[in-house]
C-alpha cells in the first residue's frame, strides 16, 4: 500500500475541524462551531440549519440530538456508500465500521470510524 504523507501532521483533528469551520461564512461558522461543541458535525444534506439555529439559541439539546439521529439513521446507507466511493483506499475498514454499527457494536464502529476520519483529515 502506498504511503501517504500527511499535511499538517502536528495539528489535531479538532484543530483542523475548527479551522475548516472558521473559513465558513460567519453565521454558518458560529452555528457549526456550536453544534460541533455539542458533539455533532453538520451535514449539508440535512437542510435544517435555521431550525437547528433556533434550537441552539433555546438550548434544546435533546431536540438537536433527535434531529441528527433521525437524519443519520435515514441516510446511513448513502453515507456508507459515499464514504466507500470517496475513500477507496479505506474501503475495507469503512465497511467493517458500518457492519459493526449495524450489529450495534458501537464501541468498535466508533473506534474504526474515528481513526479513518483522523487519517482522512491528515491526508487533506
Amino acid at each position: 500500500m502506498k504511503e501517504i504523507k500527511a499535511k499538517n501532521s502536528n495539528i489535531s483533528l479538532k484543530e483542523r475541524m475548527v479551522d475548516f469551520i472558521k473559513k465558513l461564512p460567519p453565521i454558518i461558522s458560529e452555528i457549526s462551531n456550536l453544534l460541533f461543541a455539542t458533539g455533532w458535525f453538520y451535514d449539508w444534506r440535512l437542510n435544517e440549519f435555521e431550525k437547528l439555529s433556533t434550537m441552539l439559541a433555546e438550548n434544546k439539546q435533546e431536540s438537536i440530538d433527535s434531529v441528527f439521529m433521525r437524519f443519520y439513521k435515514k441516510n446511513l446507507k448513502i453515507i456508507e456508500q459515499t464514504s466507500i466511493e470517496r475513500f477507496e483506499n479505506r474501503k475495507l475498514i469503512i465497511k467493517k465500521a458500518f457492519k459493526a454499527h449495524k450489529k450495534k457494536d458501537y464501541d468498535i464502529a466508533i473506534i474504526l470510524l474515528l481513526t479513518q476520519i483522523d487519517g482522512i483529515f491528515m491526508e487533506t
